[in-house]
């Protein structure tokens, strides 16, 4: 039996083609379409066959009702793309999905704040380019409640990462992570008026991860959010490029003060820096080795000859390239079998979107499918979801 055809309106199928950043092409490789009916079915309405739109609307990453509208829904543009000088900021379809997925996310955690009579507006103090991101930092270290001393004892990036966490969600803020391109985006920040977010590229090493965190956190703090790559590199001032050399620099000094770092250098009576020193001092602070060259080489902590040595080991090993890539291919490998749907819950959605949803659907604000669609979630893991935000 062949499928029934159905009218369906051009702008809005170019709309979707548009919205996810594909090209004609790329639909009819994905589809098996050919580029001139889609050119047609883009120039004027036409019956096309619901088989056909089905297999449009799991290209474009859209419901297939989406593709049914009379007419384009007015989506708000997203937001500005920070690359390193030279680079053209186009979104990726695999950015511009999880985009739309965390502004999704966004809207519902301020639909389920209202029902508990929440705040939704982040626990900050708002910040200029024109305050020094050091003094910043210092301050955060206080308002946020994480001392050095306790982020030197845990030496383990990944639990590092889970408490810088939950110390930022603390200050209402929700931080999800999502797969992406590792080579595309380390992360971004929603604001608005709704629920403040920040997404970590889950792609991502633990220690770069934690960077993005921060930087995103002081993308907050300026009330400019974006989506950023490149970030945790030393980049030349461009416009745009100031802003995230102020949030590089709150990020770096946070997680690694200049006073504690040359403290580390003269008890230890570091004289010459070499590579093993540095991977030393990243896993003495949870931070990439990338990082603490860059920091040694900001505060003037490390000689010529030994910045010009560390150079060349590290012209390949910047973010994105071949060196990176292999360390996640060895951390994927590790896991590969994945952690039970109940953790991967939890370690996506986050600790505070998740008690947000459990406590709305034990008030009755929300069904039990509700909350299950929510966190994307089996019924039978539920109750092991609850488990795990006691433990």
């Amino acid at each position: 039996m062949k499928s029934p055809e159905i009218e369906v309106n051009n702008e809005v199928l170019r709309w979707a083609r548009d919205s996810i950043g594909y090209s004609i092409e790329d639909i009819a490789r994905k589809t098996g379409i050919s580029p001139k009916i889609l050119t047609e079915w883009e120039t004027k309405t036409s019956k096309i066959r619901y088989s056909d739109v089905i297999k449009l609307a799991k290209v474009v990453k859209r419901a297939t009702v989406a593709l049914l509208l009379n007419k384009p829904p007015i989506e708000p543009a997203p937001p500005e793309y920070f690359r390193r000088s030279g680079e053209k900021g186009v979104l990726s379809p695999e950015v511009r999905v999880a985009v739309r997925k965390a502004k999704h996310l966004q809207h519902i955690s301020k639909s389920l704040e209202e029902n508990m009579h929440a705040e939704i507006k982040p626990m900050i103090q708002a910040v200029s380019l024109n305050d020094s991101p050091e003094k910043i930092a210092e301050r955060e270290r206080t308002n946020i409640g994480i001392t050095l001393e306790m982020q030197l004892k845990w030496k383990d990036s990944r639990k590092a990462l889970r408490n810088f966490r939950n110390s930022i969600e603390e200050k209402n803020i929700f931080v999800f992570q999502m797969k992406m391109p590792i080579d595309k985006v380390q992360g971004f920040s929603l604001m608005g008026d709704t629920a403040t977010v920040i997404v970590l590229n889950s792609s991502d090493i633990f220690e770069r991860r934690i960077f993005t965190l921060f930087h995103e956190y002081a993308h907050i703090l300026l009330g400019k959010t974006g989506i950023c790559a490149d970030i945790d590199v030393a980049m030349p001032i461009e416009p745009h490029e100031k802003i995230e050399k102020w949030c590089n620099r709150f990020a770096g000094s946070f997680l690694v003060p200049k006073e504690e770092l040359s403290n580390e250098l003269s008890e230890n009576k570091i004289e010459k820096i070499t590579y093993n020193t540095v991977e030393s001092l990243a896993k003495l602070f949870s931070v990439s080795k990338h990082m603490i060259f860059v920091r040694l080489r900001l505060n003037s902590l490390i000689k010529d000859s030994d910045a010009t040595e560390l150079s060349k080991i590290f012209k390949n090993k910047i973010p994105g390239t071949k060196m990176i890539e292999k360390t996640i291919k060895k951390e994927a490998k590790e896991k590969r079998s994945g952690p039970p749907q109940y953790r991967r819950c939890i370690s996506e959605k986050g600790k505070k979107f998740v008690s947000l949803v459990l406590e709305n659907e034990k008030r009755g604000q929300i069904t039990t499918a509700e909350a299950l669609g929510y966190l994307s979630l089996r019924l039978t893991n539920l109750p092991k979801v609850e488990a795990a935000l006691k433990r």
